[in-house]
């Protein structure tokens, strides 16, 4: 029985080593899968965006670290909000369409 318990730990904590890390490739990096790259592209404006989370109701209210805050109305913010926007349009347009 110890050995069938020391085997499943060292599986479970083989993948979530690896779960761990296609989630940081998916952050930082090219996604393998356009989905993906959705999901990271809205999941970056919504952290950066707490009135939208509010507005959609994205998360339950127990989880309520969002709706005291505003949005970042800035000159600056406009402009670090363009430039990602770019850099996300630019990774998008290097996948290919197939």
């Amino acid at each position: 029985m110890k050995r069938v318990a020391k085997w499943m730990f060292g599986v479970s904590t083989f993948l979530l080593v690896l779960l761990s890390l296609v989630m940081l490739h998916t952050w930082y990096f090219k996604p393998v899968s356009v989905n993906w790259f959705y999901t990271r592209v809205f999941a970056a404006f919504a952290i950066k965006n707490p009135e939208m989370i509010s507005t959609l109701r994205m998360l339950p209210g127990w989880l309520d670290f969002y709706s005291a805050k505003l949005n970042d109305a800035s000159p600056q913010e406009e402009q670090r909000t363009f430039d990602t926007l770019s850099r996300n349009l630019a990774d998008l347009k290097s996948y290919d369409r197939t």
